[in-house]
């Protein structure tokens, strides 16, 4: 009982920390979600305003209720425990078969207590973990909303996607040019593994940094699922999204990274393309891409590769 409290508790705390990475980053005034500069800035944020409001009252109360419940467990869990205290007093000073019966009502009366306890307690924690589950959801759908990844504090793929309908619409209409970058950090499953989950969140977070600092203020970076990122550079050829995606895949292949004093070797791979107006779609510049980092991977990782234009892949 006291395993499967400490259970919703942990999730509680994991979806409350989750929330105040946010909560931090809209204190120090970071909103990387602004980053682009499309639609109206002043309107986004008061949407981000109004959805970290939501979230810290959805989070405060499911916290209240958890912790509610776990005190009132306490309390029975103390005053059981002395009952059995007095009950242990009473059997060593028995005397007669009368004293023994009385103690056996008594210990009846309290068993039947407790076992009213626990039910009570089984249906609080159904209650909770459909609680917590709904929040994850309601959470989840929030972050969507606002189009920040909670862990890395970076635009997520919902606002990737929408940058991209944008660089797309310029490309066609006006020719210009942009280029993509899609990195993966290599071996992140063995990093998971072999040092928990929580090194492999510490390193997603490292890593969204250390590219958010050695990006170009015009570049637009985003976390677009699991350990992979993309970067949309504007107004960027080929060749200079090629330097650049190198220069990122050195910073972190050069870069000491520890979880709790012990090092973790960190590398990146990169596919990296430019659009072809009036050939490409959003689906085709990324599939491009896609195949480039697979590529990548292929040759050995640690690696950028160039992704073929249609016509070198006829």
């Amino acid at each position: 009982m006291y395993m499967a409290w400490a259970v919703v508790a942990v999730a509680t705390i994991v979806i409350a920390s989750s929330a105040g990475g946010v909560w931090l980053s809209r204190r120090r005034r970071v909103l990387h979600g602004d980053q682009d500069g499309i639609g109206d800035p002043a309107a986004r944020r008061e949407e981000k305003e109004a959805a970290l409001e939501r979230i810290q009252v959805a989070v405060t109360d499911l916290l209240m209720g958890v912790t509610g419940s776990l005190n009132l467990m306490t309390g029975d869990s103390t005053k059981y425990g002395r009952a059995l205290e007095v009950h242990q007093q009473t059997l060593e000073r028995m005397a007669t078969i009368e004293d023994l019966r009385e103690l056996e009502r008594r210990l009846l009366e309290q068993v039947k207590e407790v076992q009213s306890a626990n039910d009570r307690y089984r249906r609080d924690l159904d209650a909770a973990n459909t609680r917590v589950q709904e929040q994850q959801k309601d959470l989840e759908q929030m972050q969507g909303s606002i189009g920040i990844d909670f862990l890395t504090e970076l635009p997520n793929r919902q606002r990737l996607d929408e940058y991209m309908r944008e660089l797309m619409s310029r490309a066609e209409r006006y020719q210009q040019r942009f280029s993509l970058v899609l990195l993966d950090i290599d071996h992140f499953k063995a990093i998971n593994d072999e040092h928990g989950h929580a090194a492999g969140d510490r390193v997603l977070r490292a890593i969204a940094q250390l590219l958010s600092d050695n990006k170009r203020a015009s570049d637009f970076l985003a976390r677009y699922g699991g350990e992979e990122f993309v970067l949309l550079l504007p107004e960027t050829t080929l060749e200079n999204a090629v330097a650049l995606a190198g220069k990122l895949r050195e910073r972190v292949s050069s870069r000491n990274f520890q979880f709790q004093t012990q090092p973790i070797r960190l590398t990146l791979s990169a596919g990296v393309g430019e659009v072809l107006p009036g050939n490409d779609t959003a689906e085709s510049l990324f599939e491009r891409v896609d195949k480039a980092l697979y590529q990548a991977k292929n040759d050995g990782r640690n690696r950028v590769c160039v992704a073929a234009t249609p016509a070198a892949s006829a």
